[in-house]
């Protein structure tokens, strides 16, 4: 391959990358807080589940627990605005406009050879199959040396933590669970934990995967119950247990996973999240329970001040709802995003 078209391609490709960023550079400002940014992007999410509901991809229950999440969402949105970019750091991109493609240049002069082929598609399929076989290979005298090892020893845990690590990035999920279930062999580790319920609560993309998701879950709550109670490991495992049973509509295993962090710490946020999975559950009692027990304990939350509109709105205490976001909007500094949604939320009850 000559010189002749390979630099004039490259400084061409070049170009093209660069020319985006030149766009953005040398048009007009579009400057925006971190506020209105928010609030567009929350009203762009709900008319994307409008229209999924009009096509029939969501049915009502689904509809509205989304809806909710989007609205709490903008609820513990900041208000304040984002500082906005000044002319010194548009000077600044500029420069780096110009250095990048000299940098690159200046970078492949001395070793770069245009001249050589690109090896065929053929070859670089055998030698991603070699690599693969060598890998497999060395994990698997790893695993056999392991086996020959005592059960619960450090150097067992250890080899063990090891293997499971590797086939997690190599996507083998089952043999890594597997894994870390041996690791986990004759002591409690605690740092085991959070991994092991990430690889255990992993959708799996097969046929069976609903099947298998049910089994993870209920595997992962009998680890994280057997944990002692001074455990630190286990109010991360419960939040990651409740927000795989959350996407997977199991709603009574994120409820429970959810009280089970909030008995050892108390937070106005995971507090809305459990009020919020009662809701979806129309478990409305519980969730009125629960928001009367945590508003003393954070009485200025909007999270929970408005989740607690909504259960009154739900078990049909329509005036006390009212009341209730009235209260709330009366006490919203201007401009806040969530103001409008309060406001329609309240012009829709009966």
């Amino acid at each position: 391959m000559s010189w002749f078209p390979f630099w004039p391609l490259l400084g061409l490709l070049a170009v093209a990358a660069l020319l985006p960023l030149a766009a953005a550079l040398f048009g007009p400002p579009r400057a925006r807080g971190r506020r209105e940014a928010d609030l567009a992007l929350y009203r762009a999410q709900l008319a994307e589940l409008e229209r999924e509901r009009d096509a029939g991809r969501l049915d009502e229950a689904e509809h509205r627990a989304a809806m909710l999440e989007v609205q709490r969402r903008l609820l513990t949105a900041p208000a304040e605005a984002g500082p906005a970019a000044g002319g010194r750091s548009r000077w600044a991109l500029l420069g780096g406009l110009a250095a990048a493609p000299a940098l690159a240049l200046a970078l492949y002069l001395p070793s770069g050879i245009p001249q050589m082929p690109s090896a065929p598609y053929a070859a670089r399929q055998a030698a991603q199959r070699e690599a693969v076989a060598e890998e497999d290979r060395l994990l698997g005298e790893l695993r056999n040396r392991l086996l020959q090892l005592p059960r619960g020893t450090a150097r067992a845990r250890d080899g063990w933590l090891m293997l499971a690590n590797a086939e997690r990035k190599l996507g083998r999920l089952d043999a890594a669970a597997e894994a870390f279930g041996r690791a986990l062999e004759g002591q409690f580790a605690p740092d085991l934990a959070r991994p092991l319920v990430l690889v255990l609560l992993a959708d799996r993309h097969d046929a069976a995967a609903t099947a298998r998701d049910e089994a993870a879950l209920a595997e992962a709550r009998a680890m994280l119950a057997a944990l002692p109670a001074e455990s630190t490991a286990a109010p991360e495992g419960w939040m990651i247990l409740a927000g795989g049973a959350r996407e997977r509509g199991k709603l009574d295993l994120a409820a429970e996973a959810y009280r089970q962090v909030l008995q050892r710490r108390f937070d106005p946020q995971l507090a809305g999240q459990l009020a919020q999975v009662l809701l979806e559950d129309n478990r409305t009692e519980e969730a009125g329970a629960l928001l009367a027990d945590a508003l003393p304990q954070a009485p200025g939350d909007v999270g929970l001040r408005f989740l607690t509109g909504l259960a009154q709105a739900q078990s049909g205490r329509t005036e006390a709802a009212r009341a209730t976001w009235q209260a709330l909007i009366a006490e919203a500094p201007e401009g806040v995003p969530w103001r409008g949604m309060v406001e329609r939320r309240m012009q829709a009850l009966p």
